[in-house]
């Protein structure tokens, strides 16, 4: 039998398991939504890293097969008329556009 000494003492170490279990899931949560964080990183950190080697492999082929970036066309849109920056231009030998161009008059607000 317990005598009443025993129950207070008891329920005591109950109340401080209670509140140590609580803190133990927290810390336990928390580590968890960090590991989230950086898996979620991870994914975006990848998703990049294929989008540019997607480009510069489409680059690679377009530089393998020499076409001519004045003359390249797509679905109906020019390479030529879609490079609007002049050092981008620069870098395929295009003019530079001037101010009435259809092109860059697309880009302006």
């Amino acid at each position: 039998m317990i005598d009443g000494a025993e129950q207070p003492a008891k329920a005591t170490r109950k109340r401080k398991s209670s509140i140590s279990r609580v803190e133990e899931l927290l810390q336990q949560k928390e580590r968890l939504e960090k590991e989230i964080q950086t898996a979620k990183r991870d994914i975006r950190n990848q998703a990049r890293s294929n989008d540019a080697r997607r480009k510069i492999l489409l680059g690679a082929f377009l530089l393998s097969v020499e076409v001519d970036p004045r003359n390249l066309t797509i679905d109906g849109k020019h390479f030529a008329h879609w490079l609007t920056r002049p050092d981008e231009r620069q870098l395929f030998n295009l003019p530079p556009l001037s101010s009435d161009s259809p092109a860059l008059a697309a880009t302006l607000p």
